[in-house]
């Protein structure tokens, strides 16, 4: 039965892209108005005491972000933005559970995701993580592959957008189902290497079919946990979701779906 079901996105999608850029600096202005020109997605790990204290217009004041990043994602990013690592487990979720407090007042929704930063961390951060109550951050260790993270802890982006063109004729040629294709990077780099072409580059090359999912990582994040808490029947014919999301598969070539508290038979 396993053998003739291919798991998808939402939709019927076979593939999916998401963006992440760090900091929120003034410059993710730019960036979402060109994601949201091309319809895309992205999750912006932003520090909550650079947002607030900042007086020189060099980062998204706190005032500025349910509006500005509506329809993306806000994420954790550290007030201060230590190196995680060298600081003490209490300092590391005071700094996780101070972005959550501050960024969940202004955006209405559970603020659960995040991007390490400097890109680092040790098993002892990951452990405060999940006592936080974050299910999923990002590195910096591009992978320039299309895969799925093994352990969402850790989750390797694809690459920084500024690679992000020399993998995008293998995306495009890429239809195994529940590839990804996750860009990276940080807003104010295209000003300072003057090359903001670099990102309408990228979304005016990215498919615009059905089969691609833009979303963005805690979406991702969400799909794929409640797909895998779908429940079958011993012997494969039946599948129960337990889950608030509509589950999509292909049967013997076909696209369908199992809807939120349906019990579906497979045949």
């Amino acid at each position: 039965m396993f053998n003739n079901i291919t798991w998808l996105y939402p939709q019927g999608c076979a593939r999916a892209v998401t963006f992440s850029y760090d900091d929120g600096r003034n410059f993710d202005r730019r960036v979402i108005e060109c994601l949201n020109r091309y319809g895309m997605k992205g999750t912006f790990n932003l520090c909550s005491e650079y947002c607030e204290t900042d007086t020189k217009g060099n980062y998204i004041h706190l005032d500025e972000i349910a509006e500005l990043y509506k329809g993306h994602e806000v994420a954790v990013h550290c007030p201060h933005h230590p190196y995680l690592e060298r600081i003490n487990r209490q300092q590391v979720l005071t700094e996780v559970m101070e972005d959550r407090r501050v960024f969940e007042k202004l955006v209405g929704y559970p603020v659960v995701g995040m991007a390490y930063p400097f890109g680092t961390w040790d098993d002892n951060v990951i452990e405060v993580l999940k006592s936080a109550g974050i299910v999923y951050s990002r590195n910096v260790l591009s992978t320039f592959k299309f895969n799925l993270p093994q352990n969402w802890l850790t989750w390797a982006p694809t690459c920084h957008h500024d690679g992000a063109m020399r993998v995008m004729a293998d995306f495009k040629e890429c239809h195994r189902t529940l590839a990804l294709f996750y860009i990276w990077g940080h807003s104010y780099e295209f000003n300072e290497n003057n090359n903001w072409e670099v990102l309408e580059q990228i979304c005016e090359a990215l498919p615009k079919d059905d089969d691609t999912w833009y979303a963005t990582n805690g979406e991702i994040y969400a799909y794929i946990e409640s797909m895998r808490n779908l429940i079958f029947t011993t012997d494969l014919t039946k599948v129960y979701n337990p889950t608030a999301r509509e589950i999509w598969f292909s049967f013997k070539g076909e696209k369908r779906s199992v809807k939120s508290g349906e019990l579906l038979e497979i045949k």
